[in-house]
């Protein structure tokens, strides 16, 4: 299923990151997730509790 959107993605030249699922766990409402879809690596700043 996520295959078709990676190649569609790589057709347009567009950036994609596909099964980021790990850090979903982590993310919350406010945090600043940056998305590099060169290298297809996902990171969230979380504010400290």
């Amino acid at each position: 299923m996520l295959i078709h959107g990676t190649i569609i993605s790589w057709e347009y030249g567009l950036p994609c990151v596909t099964v980021a699922d790990r850090i979903l766990n982590y993310i919350h409402t406010g945090d600043r997730v940056t998305v590099d879809g060169f290298l297809g690596i996902v990171t969230c700043e979380t504010d400290p509790v």
